[in-house]
């Protein structure tokens, strides 16, 4: 049986392979390793519901193992290896950061006005310290034959010359012989003829983000509405034209660092993302000590994009690694932190987990009979249903973890659908508002929570046409 991978759709062309280099990554691993694989093109502008089911986040890639779909490229080729030996493509431990500082370097030098800023510069030295290690240790990185690392540098090597060729009329250095040599074998490769974007997919997927003044502040970290007329803008790859430095609360010390969504024209306050309240509610839940970092997704600071290449929130440091992706997070957190007990019995963990979904579908409609509300009123109502027999809590007398996954989307889908279509609550569903009114008054809930407002523009620039 094939596994099916659920990847990013050209922009402009829905029917071919985009250009997302964390989606090719999979692909060059699937590739190398033959396993037969079923692809899935997702328009990031225009995501389907059953994508949004199965990645909540609305991120790409995801991959479908043994019936669960996995997010996160580092993820996926770890469980590939481990279910796929043969080839092994594990790079030595030595070598499995070289050239890892490249993708951030890369991104500055594009996204730069300030050809005296130094950006060209920090990118030639991270190209230069790749050539000479290749000098000494290639072809590939690890030697003579390709590992996880190469299938990781390829799709961003790539990336790079298309994009800084296109933008910048950058000519790679001539003089970079062993690096040059090196990336002639990897986009020689099958593997990668078969998985790479055109170069002008390349370049229309970075020109949005390459051309700042077009493009509005949206979030990498909820599914987008007006997917017709709204600008493009991947969640799988870091935006263009990003200087801030980032807001750090004060918090207790060895505590645990946490990067989240800035709030939309407000960036010293937490913004709207729901997957970032998600692991901040667990951590208070937890009562474990932690510091956040307020990013402004339009506008992403270097260090972030180099502990989060695919510019994705919310990522977490713990144990000194950045772990991207809530439900790794909080998986993580459950086992480091087991008390309070919070996870949810397996009877009880896919309890609610439509209603998102159905809450996106039903925000973007623009034909009031297209059915979208009917089919959230369902969700809701099986929810409710639940509550009436198993309540207060999903799971019965105690919050657990699918409670703190569903508390931000129903405070979500209050304040944009009250908001942008003057939509009230249900009053009949009475074990449903008795449970949200049960989580938005948890201590842990109000501390973590975007206010309105924020919730407001978070969502605006998405449902407006302009």
């Amino acid at each position: 049986m094939a596994i099916e991978v659920a990847v990013k759709a050209a922009i402009g062309a829905p029917n071919v392979i985009g250009d997302c280099p964390f989606s090719q990554r999979v692909l060059l691993t699937l590739e190398e390793k033959k396993v037969p694989y079923k692809l899935h093109l997702i328009n990031l502008s225009d995501k389907p519901i059953w994508f949004l089911e199965v990645s909540p986040e609305g991120k790409v890639p995801v991959v479908k193992f043994d019936d669960k779909w996995v997010p996160d490229s580092d993820v996926i080729v770890g469980i590939l290896e481990e279910k796929y030996p043969e080839p092994s493509l594990v790079t030595p431990p030595e070598f499995s950061s070289v050239g890892s500082k490249i993708n951030g370097a890369f991104v500055k030098m594009l996204k730069s006005k300030d050809p005296n800023d130094g950006s060209e510069l920090a990118l030639l030295e991270e190209l230069k310290a790749l050539d000479e290690h290749l000098k000494a240790h290639g072809p590939y990185v690890a030697g003579e034959k390709v590992t996880a690392v190469d299938l990781s540098l390829a799709p961003k090597l790539y990336n790079l010359d298309i994009a800084l060729g296109h933008f910048k009329k950058w000519i790679f250095p001539v003089n970079l012989n062993s690096l040059s040599k090196y990336k002639e074998l990897l986009f020689a490769r099958e593997s990668f003829m078969k998985t790479k974007a055109a170069p002008e997919h390349v370049i229309s997927g970075w020109e949005p983000k390459v051309n700042a003044a077009a493009v509005p502040v949206i979030s990498d970290s909820e599914p987008k509405v007006n997917a017709a007329t709204e600008p493009v803008v991947s969640d799988s790859e870091p935006k263009a034209n990003s200087v801030a430095e980032h807001v750090v609360s004060d918090c207790e010390p060895k505590a645990i660092e946490v990067a989240v969504k800035a709030a939309v024209g407000a960036l010293d306050v937490i913004g709207d993302c729901p997957f970032a309240q998600r692991v901040l509610l667990t951590l208070e839940e937890k009562k474990v000590p932690y510091k956040w970092h307020l990013i402004d997704l339009s506008d992403k600071p270097c260090w972030f994009l180099e502990v989060s290449p695919e510019g994705k929130v919310p990522v977490a440091k713990i144990d000194d690694r950045w772990v991207p992706d809530s439900d790794v997070i909080v998986g993580i957190l459950e086992e480091k932190y087991p008390e309070p007990f919070l996870a949810t019995p397996p009877e009880f963990s896919s309890v609610g987990s439509k209603i998102n979904g159905a809450f996106v579908k039903f925000l973007k409609s623009k034909d009031p009979s297209d059915g979208s509300e009917q089919a959230l009123l369902e969700e809701l109502k099986a929810l409710n249903e639940h509550l009436k027999a198993h309540g207060p809590y999903v799971a019965g007398e105690k919050v657990t973890a699918v409670d703190l996954s569903l508390a931000p989307k129903l405070y979500h889908l209050d304040v944009a659908l009250g908001h942008f279509k003057k939509w009230i609550f249900p009053e009949n569903l009475t074990s449903l508002s008795k449970y949200k009114e049960l989580l938005f008054a948890r201590e842990s809930f109000v501390k973590t929570k975007a206010a309105p407002e924020h919730v407001i523009s978070g969502w605006e620039a998405k449902v407006n046409d302009a």
